[in-house]
């Protein structure tokens, strides 16, 4: 009598992956990823607002308090068209571009409006709740590696990659 663990060892050694075979993104659930999914686009696309506020140059926050005049308004999604100079700021919400001309967000509740002026009393750094260009992944950079078991999380990350079809595994067929 052969012991179970040899049995499976000469099992599994006779035993080589399945090729490869190409589905669409919804049906790679709970499949073997054949070849790692790859980026095809950065995101964040530009610099955004990682929160509500305003957008400023956060060098001039080094002489406080400040008052910077309002020139505009960055809806979530849209662009603020125009430079920015020294002593203004653009009212900014999350997911906006930052403003050519900002480096940094200043949160809405530390600050005081007074009608077109903004009243800064703390400082902030440049780069401050600002989502940099490709935080989450860039263009050609690996997200899901190869060999893994998708899940819907997965499928979610390909998709934000602009990934919509995968190379997985092809399904065994086993019969007893």
């Amino acid at each position: 009598m052969i012991p179970v663990a040899e049995v499976l060892s000469r099992i599994l050694a006779a035993m080589k992956p399945l090729p490869a075979e190409t589905v669409a993104l919804p049906e790679g659930h709970g499949r073997v990823l054949a070849e790692a999914v790859v980026a095809r686009v950065t995101q964040p696309p530009y610099a955004m607002a990682a929160a509500d506020g305003w957008a400023i140059r956060a060098a001039e926050t080094r002489r406080l308090p400040i008052r910077l005049r309002r020139i505009g308004e960055a809806p979530a999604g849209k662009s603020f068209r125009g430079m920015v100079g020294p002593g203004e700021t653009v009212r900014i919400f999350a997911g906006a571009p930052m403003p050519a001309g900002t480096d940094g967000v200043i949160l809405h509740d530390s600050v005081r409006v007074e009608g077109d002026f903004v009243w800064i009393s703390a400082a902030i750094g440049s780069g401050e709740n600002i989502r940099q260009p490709g935080v989450d992944f860039k263009t050609g950079q690996i997200g899901i590696a190869a060999g893994r078991l998708l899940s819907g999380r997965d499928l979610g990350l390909a998709a934000a990659m602009n990934v919509p079809w995968l190379r997985v595994r092809r399904r065994p067929r086993v019969a007893v």
